[in-house]
């Protein structure tokens, strides 16, 4: 029962990993990328910021997930139950107020479909006229009209696409791994509380001790 309880955790453990750790690098990974003359950069920082809570709480996720099964019945694995959830919670706070954050901060961009002239090569230098644009926005309007002079812009702008997808997708992991710590938690009969469902071993320890205490009065 012990090896097979180590066994669930450890599944468990690889799911929460599998889940918050390898989109979180391919979004730093992509997000990351150069683009020169870039005016508005916080919906990339909001990005960027959403990458990095995902990586630091599933790893809390699963240290919590881990600490509860070592610590079997013991009361403090009510605790570390507890804290646990509510790091898996608080991905989910944090990415859905950097997904609300970049949407908000999307919407400064004056250039979000690249527009023929709005850009113009002078003097060595491109002018705006003061219009702001985001990495993904001035790369791929570097793609669409100055490609030959912006070798870098194609793979740039598709990467970026691409992170903008992935916003969505790591925030509906962060719902994934929530359901996975809670259920384990929830079902795990390591647990001496288990949020509300009291532990049926703990119950009988319980029972013994009180047995204990009355034959020694």
């Amino acid at each position: 029962m012990a090896s097979q309880s180590l066994g669930i955790t450890a599944a468990f453990s690889i799911g929460v990993l599998l889940l918050g750790i390898p989109i979180a690098i391919v979004i730093i990974s992509l997000e990351n990328a150069f683009v020169p003359n870039v005016l508005l950069t916080a919906p990339n920082d909001a990005v960027l910021s959403a990458a990095y809570i995902s990586l630091i709480t599933s790893i809390l996720c699963v240290i919590g997930l881990n600490l509860v099964q070592l610590l079997n019945a013991n009361r403090k694995g009510k605790v570390f139950g507890w804290v646990t959830v509510g790091v898996a919670a608080v991905n989910i706070m944090g990415q859905s107020a950097c997904l609300v954050a970049w949407g908000i901060l999307q919407g400064k961009d004056n250039a979000k479909v690249p527009t023929k002239g709005a850009v113009q090569f002078v003097d060595g230098g491109y002018q705006t006229d003061g219009r702001l644009y985001t990495k993904e926005a001035w790369a791929c309007t570097m793609d669409t009209y100055f490609s030959a002079k912006e070798n870098w812009a194609p793979e740039t702008c598709t990467n970026l696409k691409i992170v903008r997808s992935l916003t969505v997708g790591i925030t509906l992991c962060a719902f994934l791994i929530l359901g996975m710590v809670y259920w384990h938690i929830h079902k795990s009969s390591r647990m001496p509380w288990d949020f509300g469902r009291k532990n049926e071993n703990y119950q009988s320890s319980e029972k013994d001790e009180s047995r204990l205490k009355a034959s020694h009065v």
